[in-house]
């Protein structure tokens, strides 16, 4: 009957919006699980070399980089809590990038020397070519890979050994 056929289609519908609002409530789960890894990054770092200028505050050498790593990571933090209140446009389409030409081997040696306070002892060993074009890049979203990336190196590398960080061409 055309009533059955009407509560079908109904009930077909219905379950098509529970399925989105299912993919709508995951896709918010791992945003905040995201954020939450984002935000212990830079806590770490700011709390490192605020640590390390209490032990040492006569250091005016180290002073100025700790101070200046401390601001930049602290901007870092600003600006993910303008990513988090952006939420609704992450549900709409994604977070903003902003792309523009880099240079992702400076790109890449600025963002892992913000995790210089979490593990200040451990050996960084760079290779990266200089001589790698420009790519087109949000440099805030490229920061965020590397300083994770570098983060979980130094968290989970087995004895203490050196973190190597390359960058460079393979191919064309």
């Amino acid at each position: 009957t055309e009533a059955a056929l009407t509560l079908t289609q109904a009930l077909q519908a219905q379950r098509v919006a529970n399925a989105d609002l299912e993919r709508a409530n995951r896709a918010r789960g791992e945003f905040a699980a995201l954020l939450s890894h984002e935000f212990k990054t830079p806590l770490t770092a700011i709390v490192g070399f605020a640590d390390l200028l209490a032990i040492d505050p006569g250091n005016a050498g180290q002073t100025a980089e700790f101070g200046a790593t401390i601001r930049d990571e602290g901007q870092r933090l600003a600006r993910m809590v303008s990513d988090l209140l952006q939420l609704e446009r992450l549900e709409g389409g994604g977070l903003p990038v902003a792309r523009r030409p880099i240079d992702l081997a400076a790109a890449t040696h600025e963002a892992t020397e913000r995790t210089r306070g979490v593990a200040p002892e451990r050996e960084v060993v760079y290779r990266l070519d200089g001589g790698l074009p420009p790519v087109l890049a949000d440099p805030e979203r490229v920061a965020q890979v590397v300083v994770n990336l570098v983060s979980n190196a130094i968290k989970y590398s087995p004895g203490g050994g050196p973190i190597e960080v390359t960058i460079g061409r393979d191919g064309d």
